[in-house]
């Protein structure tokens, strides 16, 4: 019989098993048991367990201590104010987002950096292949999108990544970095840019502008050569006439785009300022934070408005306000140290890079506590670079 041991230290089946792991926290809406704050058990928390007969036959259990001395941090914080706030669902995933860091670093230790790029490139490819099927499926909902030009998005589109489009958009931009080693990556990318357009995603649009660039940050250096730069030209030209001449610029891209630019003058940005501009009366009133998940009770009760929005769309002032003043200079002394140390990876690291950009949209979507990016930053920590920061813990069912 093959023991524990071997099956542990396997790469096709852990590479499987993480690949399953990550497509199914795409799969968000997957849900087995509904409880507290609208949150519910699903798939993936149950799918997580696989790992834990592998992590058993460990010997030694490693911890990322300043990951798992934040959320230790906001649990306290969460406990303290349980009388005051309540307890939100959002505690739970910062918790579950420590257990798959943990995960990462102990089950996937003998991974290497490529194997990781392959896991998330797979989980990318079979997520963007089924929000295709989905869309293609919900097509009456992109018809009744182009028939009313005043609206901003798609209604009544279901999603697969969570409960919004824009949040849907976000996470397929983000995967698209991980196809840089890929010769599908400017398709990827492509159809991905096209679905923020279709969706009227400003934040998808940001994600994969972004990531079209840095994947072909590399290929600039052939424009130097005269050839080059006329294929260029050649092949923008032709996309141009191809989408003026077909109409698809004017109903998609060219609508869109109009709503990029339209400042913040449409409904979710009015929605996103109204939240926003009793931030620091929330924050004066709970400085050392309400509790993780608290943050739009505490600005209903100093603006005694009701919000139907579950966050603030903005992990700053999310942070800031649930976990306090002390809590919001943790993260950023935590993101500082990440970046500081990852420098030199920036552009040619896609898990620093994709973490970078979920750092700049969190300005204006998030709330902290993302699934997916706990797992993400579980696979970078796997590095050499990061294991002074591993707290070893003899296993306690090894004798």
């Amino acid at each position: 019989m093959v023991s524990m041991e071997k099956i542990a230290e396997n790469k096709k089946i852990l590479k499987v098993m993480f690949t399953a792991l990550l497509v199914l926290a795409c799969f968000q809406n997957l849900r087995v048991v509904p409880f507290m704050d609208g949150a519910a058990l699903k798939v993936v928390h149950i799918a997580s367990l696989a790992f834990f007969p592998f992590l058993c036959a460990k010997k030694e259990i490693r911890i990322n201590k300043p990951i798992a001395g934040y959320v230790v941090y906001i649990i306290i914080i969460s406990l303290l104010d349980l009388s005051g706030y309540g307890l939100s669902s959002l505690m739970f995933n910062y918790i579950f987002g420590v257990y798959l860091v943990v995960l990462c670093t102990n089950c996937g230790e003998n991974l290497s950096y490529n194997d990781w790029l392959d896991v998330v490139c797979c989980a990318a490819t079979i997520l963007m292949i089924a929000v295709q099927i989905k869309n293609v499926r919900g097509y009456e909902n992109f018809v009744w999108y182009f028939e009313h030009p005043d609206k901003g998005h798609p209604w009544g589109l279901r999603t697969i990544i969570s409960d919004g489009l824009n949040l849907e958009s976000t996470w397929l931009g983000m995967f698209a970095f991980f196809f840089y080693r890929s010769r599908w990556k400017l398709f990827y990318a492509g159809v991905n840019m096209l679905t923020a357009f279709l969706y009227g995603s400003r934040a998808g649009m940001l994600v994969g502008g972004a990531a079209i660039v840095w994947l072909l940050l590399p290929e600039l250096v052939k424009l130097k050569k005269r050839k080059y730069r006329i294929l260029t030209g050649i092949v923008i030209g032709a996309a141009a006439v191809v989408l003026y001449t077909s109409g698809l610029y004017d109903a998609v891209i060219g609508r869109a785009l109009s709503r990029f630019f339209s400042g913040f003058q449409d409904a979710g940005s009015m929605g996103r300022i109204r939240m926003w501009q009793y931030a620091a009366q929330a924050f004066l009133k709970n400085p050392w934070g309400c509790g993780a998940g608290n943050c739009m009770k505490a600005v209903s009760a100093v603006s005694g408005e009701y919000y139907s929005e579950g966050n603030i769309h903005n992990v700053y002032l999310q942070n800031l306000i649930d976990q306090g003043l002390l809590g919001e200079l943790i993260y950023f002394g935590m993101l500082g140290r990440f970046f500081w140390k990852e420098k030199e990876s920036i552009l040619k690291n896609p898990f620093v890079a994709t973490a970078l950009v979920y750092c700049g949209i969190s300005m204006i979507q998030f709330r902290g506590g993302e699934t997916l990016m706990f797992i993400l930053l579980g696979m970078e920590l796997t590095g050499d670079a990061w294991q002074e920061d591993q707290l070893k813990l003899k296993n306690p069912f090894q004798k």
